[in-house]
């Protein structure tokens, strides 16, 4: 999980890199949270036009 996250906070995880720091880590939970708020937004979206 913390590999998936520092990916999206941009930590490449080549061979030489070593771990991903506190920024990319940082980074990588903001773009976890805007793509959780994403997926419900497009739930709701949905809901409401089949409604």
């Amino acid at each position: 999980m913390i590999g998936w996250i520092a990916r999206l906070g941009g930590h490449l995880g080549r061979k030489g890199d070593g771990p991903p720091g506190p920024k990319a880590l940082w980074i990588g939970l903001q773009r976890a949270r805007d793509l959780a708020w994403g997926m419900q937004l497009a739930s709701d979206l949905h809901m409401q036009s089949v409604t």
